[in-house]
């Protein structure tokens, strides 16, 4: 998992998806039948506490233009089973796309968060959050950690173990 948090008992897992494959979506859903299943209160009328799967991926799937898209189990007809497994589709793209067509004053406070963190453009980011005491902190914080020695080093150790096949 990229970020699991538990807020007021609800589980919130991030995922960052830089590919499409059909294997990363069912990864990510098997991460949060997981995560959903774990919190099992035996004995309780209320056993099972909700997950919600946030992927913000760097990709759109062709003919979709949604920035967002969620999920829930239901039926045929759309009646929802339950609100306790939710997945939340993010398309980086299609976020980025109306940035640039309808500017960023035109983005919801929502996607304003979504696009900092991702973006890369340091100016851009200090745009979007202009005015957003959390966004401001967020990107001071952001800043910070990515000066820290070896951080870049580690990630890159991360990702030529993977290539070796030596981490999954």
């Amino acid at each position: 998992c990229d970020y699991v948090a538990e807020v007021n008992g609800t589980t919130i897992n991030i995922e960052v998806n830089n590919n499409e494959k059909k294997e990363v979506m069912e990864r990510n859903m098997e991460y949060a039948h997981r995560l959903y299943s774990k919190n099992v209160k035996i004995g309780s009328n209320n056993a099972y506490r909700q997950v919600i799967q946030i992927n913000l991926n760097n990709f759109a799937f062709e003919g979709n233009d949604k920035i967002v898209d969620t999920y829930y189990m239901q039926n045929s007809e759309g009646i929802k089973l339950n609100y306790k497994l939710i997945f939340i589709q993010i398309y980086i793209p299609n976020l980025r796309k109306k940035c640039y067509n309808e500017g960023k004053d035109n983005l919801s406070k929502e996607e304003k968060y979504a696009l900092l963190l991702v973006e890369p453009d340091v100016e851009l980011s200090k745009e979007l959050a202009e005015g957003d005491n959390l966004m401001e902190e967020y990107l001071d914080e952001a800043k910070e950690v990515s000066e820290w020695d070896n951080i870049g080093e580690s990630y890159d150790k991360e990702w030529a173990l993977r290539d070796q096949g030596m981490h999954d």
